[in-house]
Order: structure tokens, then sequence, then C-alpha cells
């Protein structure tokens, strides 16, 4: 099963279910498929190794990721990494880490609507983050844009 995974042949969810608890099932599945974390059993979606996997495949696995996971900031930025659309699946306190939000702005600007709002009142992340996403400025707090020194 594992040969017809990587080759694309079949997908996970068309195996039979007990597989959905094979690491090594998974693990292919993920290769081919980031999203393929779906079907994978609870335990799996909270096993660090197969999630970098489903996230570096696809940054929008994290959606599939057990909360735990999306918890784990090298998790949460491989994911924002390959899509910066991953953002809006990270933990709170993720979205609220400058590194990580510019990381997924520099993946792809329109990541900007998943802002926290308190961001969006934080001169010095508006000011990091409006060169990588002019939208950023955009959606500011009012209080910044009237900010004449910003």
């Amino acid at each position: 099963e594992i040969r017809k995974l990587l080759a694309g042949e079949v997908e996970l969810e068309e195996l039979p279910k007990e597989l959905f608890e094979d690491r090594d099932v998974v693990m292919a599945a993920l290769q081919v498929d980031g999203h393929a974390l779906q079907h994978a059993s609870e335990e799996l979606k909270n096993d660090r190794e197969l999630v970098l996997a489903a996230v570096r495949e696809n940054g929008l696995a994290l959606s599939h990721a057990s909360p735990e996971a999306r918890q784990d900031r090298d998790i949460v930025f491989a994911a924002v990494q390959q899509n910066g659309f991953a953002l809006q699946h990270a933990s709170g306190e993720l979205q609220r880490d400058h590194p990580l939000v510019l990381e997924a702005l520099a993946s792809d600007p329109e990541a900007a609507r998943f802002l926290a709002r308190d961001l969006l009142d934080d001169r010095d992340f508006v000011l990091s983050a409006a060169p990588i996403a002019r939208r950023v400025f955009e959606k500011a707090s009012f209080r910044l844009k009237r900010d004449k020194d910003l």
C-alpha cells in the first residue's frame, strides 16, 4: 500500500480504516498530500514528525492537526512558510508571535486578513510588517493611522 500511496495510485482515504493508524502508511500519504492528515488517527494528528511532513507538503494541512500541534512553533512556522494562510489555523498565542506572523506575510501578503486585532494596534509590528504587506497599514488601528510618525 505504501508504494501505491507514494506513486499517487491510491489515496489514504481509499484504504481500509485500520491503516489510518499505521504511522508508516500515513507518512507515505503525507509526502504526496499533506491534507491526508485529516484521515489519520487522532494520535497521529499529534505526532510531531507526521504533522511537520504534512505542513511542509501543504501548510493548510495545519487545519487537520491536533490543538497541541497547532501550538508548536516549529510546526506552525513550517506551515506558514509553505502557505501564509496557515496562520489562521495557528493557536491564538502563535497568531501574535511577531517573527512567525511576519513569515506568514512574507509567504503571502494576503495572510494579513488573519492578523490578530491587537497586532494591528502594535506600532512596532505595523512598522515591520508594512513593507512586506501594504495591507497591514491599511488594516492598522485608527490610532496608528493617525500617528504622523508612522
